[in-house]
């Protein structure tokens, strides 16, 4: 799961995206938990991956966690 994030949020890093005249780029953060190492209730995984969205945030954006 690490690795296909990753390579997620590499590949949306390298594109250059365009609106009328403009150019941009754009990242992303990503949080992540794993069942059934986390929890093994849904509702605890969604949550736990979201606390870690929020410290990928918190890190310095532009980067994958999960949690631990």
């Amino acid at each position: 799961a690490g690795e296909t994030a990753e390579r997620i949020r590499e590949s949306i890093a390298a594109k250059v995206f365009e609106s009328g005249t403009v150019r941009f780029q754009v990242t992303m953060s990503i949080g992540g938990a794993i069942y059934p190492v986390d929890s093994r209730h849904g509702h605890e995984i969604l949550e736990k991956a979201d606390k870690a969205l929020y410290r990928a945030k918190e890190t310095g954006r532009n980067r994958r966690v999960f949690y631990n």
